[in-house]
């Protein structure tokens, strides 16, 4: 807590703008509730929806900015990400109800996708291992050679 004697002007700025900024976070906040509100309403009323997204470089960064609609509503949405999942978000207007489940199509991404969860699960099964014995005998690298587990916890090889 800052003592009256210490409240310089300078300080009474800088209390002053900290408590805008905090008054922004609440306001935004607020504002981020309501619009997934309207587009939770607008989702359960609507027979049929159209979606568009683009994209533009704005300061050296990509942004995207998605539309969901149709003849009654518009909502956007802008993000820096232009992705499956980002899109399964802001359907889902802040409640998590459907994931993305990547099923294979063909014997070669039915093999891959066993690969690589017979991977994970080596992997989950060394570090259990390893936590139950931090034994540094038991480091070791993966075939990807970016997992260890070791004394200090997990690093790159």
């Amino acid at each position: 807590m800052i003592r009256e004697t210490e409240r310089t002007p300078l300080v009474e700025l800088l209390l002053a703008r900290i408590e805008q900024v905090l008054e922004e976070q609440r306001r935004q906040a607020e504002l981020i509730g309501q619009l997934r509100d309207e587009i939770a309403i607008a989702l359960e009323v609507s027979r049929w929806i159209s979606v568009d997204d683009s994209g533009a470089r704005h300061q050296g960064r990509n942004g995207d900015v998605t539309q969901i609609g149709n003849d009654w509503f518009a909502w956007f949405a802008g993000t820096y990400s232009k992705s499956r999942i980002n899109f399964l978000q802001l359907l889902q207007a802040g409640e998590r109800c459907y994931s993305l489940n990547f099923i294979p199509l063909n014997d070669r991404q039915r093999a891959d996708q066993a690969r690589v969860r017979g991977e994970i699960w080596d992997l989950y099964a060394d570090l259990k291992a390893y936590r139950r014995n931090p034994d540094p005998a038991l480091c070791r690298s993966s075939s990807a050679g970016s997992w260890r587990p070791c004394a200090t916890g997990a690093s790159s090889a």
